[in-house]
């Protein structure tokens, strides 16, 4: 017996969808009019060093082995920075 949200209550494009497979419908159509669910934050903030530490493929600290949220801003920033002349980026 299908649960309540599973059974099919929702036409769409003339196809029978289930309350849940609607909801995720919806989710992906505001994704592609946000920009493709593309991350945001405000420059030079903790979650934007996270973004960009992420980008080039550090999840972790290096010296201290432990997740990069758990850091403090000015961590990041100077982690940033150290990778940045290391690599020869620009900010």
């Amino acid at each position: 017996m299908l649960k309540k949200r599973d059974q099919p209550s929702i036409y769409n494009n003339k196809v029978m969808l289930t309350r849940k497979a609607y909801n995720l419908l919806l989710v992906h159509k505001m994704e592609d009019k946000c920009g493709g669910g593309k991350k945001m934050a405000y420059k030079y903030s903790k979650g934007w060093f996270i973004l960009k530490l992420k980008e080039w493929g550090i999840t972790h600290h290096p010296v201290k082995r432990n997740k990069l949220e758990l850091n403090k801003t000015y961590e990041l920033r100077n982690l940033y920075n150290e990778l940045c002349k290391s690599r020869g980026r620009d900010k």
